[in-house]
């Protein structure tokens, strides 16, 4: 996980087109995309001190350890863009992890691992 700068002359203000832009994934070759591919915002809000990320249904996709770390990387952007402590990320139709909605802060960017200990492969 790293940083890439990006240009936003005239849209720093502006949160849905700096997420959008966050979205498309990195300029630079060295960096991995890690959002789903055509993945887009499509509303963004804040209530107090929280804020609500709806994304298309293509980043239901995501699962396990892919789905914790992206949700982490929005909801640590959104924290440093807003000054919100709350993220709620969702999307239109489909659950993410089994949920209708994740909520992460700075102070906890983990999912709960909803396997069954027996399920968990024997090393």
């Amino acid at each position: 996980i790293s940083s890439e700068q990006r240009e936003a002359k005239g849209h720093v203000q502006e949160i849905d087109y700096l997420l959008k832009e966050y979205l498309k994934g990195p300029i630079s070759e060295e960096l991995t995309h890690f959002v789903p591919e055509n993945v887009k915002l499509v509303k963004f809000s804040t209530n107090n001190d929280s804020a609500q990320v709806l994304l298309s249904d293509g980043f239901a996709r995501l699962s396990g350890m892919d789905l914790t770390v992206t949700c982490a990387c929005i909801t640590l952007t959104v924290i440093e863009l807003t000054n919100v402590n709350n993220v709620q990320i969702s999307t239109q139709n489909v659950p993410l992890n089994n949920q209708p909605h994740i909520t992460m802060n700075k102070d906890c960017l983990k999912l709960l691992d909803s396997t069954p200990l027996n399920d968990l492969p024997k090393s």
